[in-house]
């Protein structure tokens, strides 16, 4: 549970609703704290980034079902692809448990190609229809993946789901933010994977400097170790000998970072819901460059607060940073409508609402009701 989820919960208990929350069994200081403030319980799972394999996913549907019935829900709320997959197989266990799935993004569980991938393609495809015909309602953060999931068949109609925008960014706590006075600073924000880009951040950054000097980069985030699309620190380290480039270790709290930058950068072709890193900069009033791609596109309209690329194309890249060297009055510009447009479209408070009515509706409210 991160702070993102605070206010979700905050709205499900402002309805009457006692909420027990799962995830990774070591959670940090931040979990813990978030709990104690809303007098929730917090239940642990064994859960890992990395490919667990079929005996590790059996070992985490038992315990998932061991808590399901030591708290007996009303309804259970199942945020990523992963944890729906399992939680959905689960709860055939619990005919009377009301399940509503959440799809943070596609992840690379759809970028598999090739001939020799039909199968896994075939399997994948399988177990995902059969978790979602247990699911009462399916919740998209883009309306990319719904047309997906519709194209291949994976949920039965448009009548059991919907399309929120995202998980929605608290504006009062990430407040817009004047831009730095000094250099330009262009800040990536996620976990170091190729499908995320940092590898053509850190590339098209080495270009840019060999021409402009007057420009400063910001990579935050963290290894993977073991994870199939992991970069490695010998891979990074080079572009961190140059004096302007910084990498700084994964931080909860990015906001000073962010009011540090002038532009936020995510160049992912991985299957965003949409990226909480470019909502959270968007908020504090910072321009964007990123891909054309699902998740990613919702947060740029073309020439109002940002830049879209295509995916991959360092190039296209290198020159969407040189245009904001070039014309640091356009990116205020930009940096004023990005505010602008997280207020329209992704406040928490907003999204919460959507999302918590679409969940409740039908549902007698009771005291006594238990979500998980």
């Amino acid at each position: 549970m991160r702070l993102f989820r605070k206010e979700l919960i905050k709205e499900f208990q402002s309805r009457g609703y006692r909420v027990v929350c799962y995830g990774p069994v070591a959670g940090d200081v931040e979990t813990a704290e978030i709990c104690r403030e809303l007098g929730i319980t917090y239940k642990g799972l064994r859960l890992s980034r990395k490919a667990p394999g079929v005996f590790g996913e059996l070992l985490l549907m038992r315990a998932l079902r061991g808590l399901l019935r030591e708290v007996n829900p009303e309804f259970c709320l199942v945020f990523g692809l992963r944890l729906i997959v399992v939680s959905s197989l689960v709860a055939y266990v619990f005919p009377g448990l009301r399940l509503i799935s959440v799809v943070t993004g596609l992840g690379t569980a759809f970028g598999v190609v090739g001939y020799q991938s039909l199968f896994l393609r075939t399997a994948i495809n399988g177990v995902i229809r059969a978790s979602m015909r247990r699911n009462e309602l399916v919740v998209f953060q883009n309306p990319d993946d719904e047309n997906e999931f519709l194209e291949k068949k994976l949920i039965r109609s448009r009548n059991c789901s919907i399309v929120v925008n995202g998980s929605g960014v608290d504006l009062d706590y990430f407040k817009p933010y004047a831009l730095p006075s000094s250099s330009v600073t262009f800040v990536f924000v996620g976990r170091f994977l190729r499908s995320k880009g940092i590898l053509l951040f850190l590339e098209a950054a080495r270009r840019v400097l060999e021409v402009e000097k007057d420009a400063s980069f910001l990579a935050i985030g963290r290894f993977e170790e073991g994870h199939r699309d992991a970069v490695t620190s010998d891979e990074v380290d080079p572009y961190f000998r140059e004096p302007q480039i910084e990498m700084v270790n994964w931080v909860s709290d990015v906001r000073g970072h962010l009011a540090r930058s002038s532009v936020i950068v995510l160049p992912s072709s991985y299957r965003e819901g949409v990226p909480r890193s470019i909502i959270e900069a968007m908020a504090m009033g910072r321009p964007v460059i990123t891909c054309d791609t699902p998740g990613c596109r919702m947060t740029v309209t073309a020439g109002r607060n940002g830049i879209l690329i295509p995916s991959g194309d360092i190039e296209a890249l290198e020159k969407a940073l040189l245009s904001f060297l070039d014309d640091q009055t356009e990116m205020a510009r930009m940096g004023i409508e990005s505010r602008r447009m997280a207020e329209e479209l992704f406040d928490v408070k907003e999204v919460n609402r959507k999302l918590v009515g679409a969940v409740l509706r039908g549902v007698e409210e009771k005291d006594s009701g238990v979500v998980q």
